[in-house]
């Protein structure tokens, strides 16, 4: 069994499986709380998209330990067309699979915990996500936006720029991938790119969780667009910015975990 050593807890072996999800298999990580420990709650991680996903890796397996230790019943998610799960990038409707996909977690996290209390943590593109997904269906109970994208328009910028940078002729097979923004071998269809490029935090009009950590990067700049627009919809707010989340983004191989945002959010879940 792997030990949190921030809690000195041993807890279960996390547990591969997939669930039933619009007809195709949807594959998750299932961290399960030490039995004397469990709190009857669940947590779905909604990761990122693409390279970021890799490099970050290792910190949301670690903060996923970190989570069931206090008791949760933790799962990751890999959204449909991605990662183990069945599907392709190239299929349609993708952010409506990935939402999906998101939603079909929360089912099973209430199923495993055996209750209907359960928050959401999403980091940076998968932070956009967790927020649309907590606010289709009417709010969860905890919401962690992590280093979060106000708007489709700035991830895709970002993108980008990372794809202009990493170009590589072996990252495509073909003249339709290649035509595709194609970030060091992750590509982002043209449907798909409009439909994230669409979204922007404005289209958030319910409250999508009483209580939400907003969680910044520390080699960027602050926007208030967040904090005022989830205060108006009646969120209580929690913001942080600990350091070391922009070491994470780096080389997979490379990327450190933010040890000090691990603690800030393990923390607020302590409560």
């Amino acid at each position: 069994m792997p030990v949190d050593n921030a809690a000195q807890v041993e807890v279960p072996t996390p547990r591969p499986c997939f669930i039933a999800a619009t007809g195709r298999p949807l594959f998750v990580w299932h961290h399960a709380p030490p039995s004397h420990l469990r709190r009857g709650a669940g947590v779905v991680l909604c990761q990122p998209l693409g390279y970021e996903y890799m490099s970050a890796y290792r910190s949301w397996r670690i903060l996923a330990t970190r989570l069931a230790a206090l008791g949760f019943d933790v799962l990751r998610v890999d959204y449909d067309g991605t990662g183990d799960s069945d599907g392709d990038y190239d299929d349609p409707d993708r952010v409506g699979a990935w939402l999906r996909s998101i939603d079909c977690a929360i089912d099973e996290a209430r199923t495993l915990s055996g209750s209907s209390v359960v928050a959401l943590i999403g980091l940076r593109a998968g932070a956009m996500l967790a927020l649309q997904a907590a606010a289709a269906r009417g709010g969860v109970d905890r919401l962690v936006l992590w280093s979060p994208f106000l708007s489709g328009r700035a991830y895709l910028r970002e993108v980008k720029a990372f794809a202009a940078l990493t170009r590589d002729d072996h990252a495509c097979d073909d003249a339709d991938e290649c035509s595709a923004i194609n970030a060091s071998g992750h590509p982002l269809t043209a449907e798909t790119a409009a439909a994230l490029g669409g979204w922007s935090i404005d289209a958030v009009t319910t409250r999508p969780a009483p209580e939400v950590l907003v969680v910044d990067r520390d080699d960027g700049t602050v926007d208030s667009k967040l904090e005022s627009h989830l205060i108006a919809l009646g969120s209580q707010l929690t913001r942080v910015r600990p350091e070391g989340t922009g070491e994470m983004f780096t080389l997979p191989h490379a990327a450190k975990v933010p040890d000090r945002a691990v603690d800030e959010i393990t923390a607020w879940f302590r409560d």
